[in-house]
């Protein structure tokens, strides 16, 4: 509740969480793995339940917590905190796309003067990850989620704050979408 005054810790403390991660009956759940499980919304395919009941095909919600998840976010940590590169194989339905989307999220919200660098090989990439970014914003918790200023996504830099009403900006971060097009243009990550 908005109004509530206990609100101010309770924010602070769910932020605290998406950043730290947190423990349950001695079970550590790292920072990134809450922050999508509880704030980063995605697009998903009805149940056959869902459908019967009068859904739409598709349905926003928070994604469930699979194996998948699991081990990739908690893999992701660990190198977090001994730095290493960490590489994601691509596989259907592994988690990688919303895994980038949800982490990419959560930096720009969380993380001050974040700088993130997405490169693609095709348009159909781009397309996707910006479609998937949008919908978690669109529909993310607006305490957590820190919206994006430009709202062309055509553009190559996207910038994330909040657009005051002098028309200042609190600049958050800055999200970097480039698309290589399938190798001719190899040299747009440099």
């Amino acid at each position: 509740d908005k109004t509530s005054k206990e609100r101010k810790s309770f924010v602070l403390e769910e932020k605290r969480k998406c950043k730290e991660g947190i423990n349950v009956n001695g079970v550590f759940i790292p920072g990134g793995l809450y922050f999508h499980l509880n704030y980063y919304h995605l697009q998903r395919d009805a149940t056959e339940k869902e459908l019967l009941s009068g859904s739409d095909k598709k349905i926003v919600s928070l994604p469930n917590l699979r194996d998948n998840e699991w081990i990739v976010f908690n893999d992701y940590d660990k190198v977090c905190k001994d730095p290493q590169i960490y590489t994601l194989c691509g596989a259907r339905q592994l988690i990688k796309t919303e895994f980038e989307v949800s982490t990419t999220l959560r930096e720009l919200s969380l993380m001050r003067n974040t700088e993130a660098l997405g490169i693609f090989q095709a348009d159909e990439d781009l397309d996707t990850f910006i479609k998937k970014i949008r919908i978690a914003i669109e529909f993310g918790q607006k305490f957590i989620i820190v919206p994006n200023i430009d709202k062309d996504w055509k553009k190559k830099e996207i910038r994330f704050g909040i657009q005051k009403q002098d028309s200042s900006v609190d600049l958050r971060g800055v999200l970097y979408l480039y698309n290589t097009q399938e190798g001719k243009k190899i040299q747009v990550g440099a």
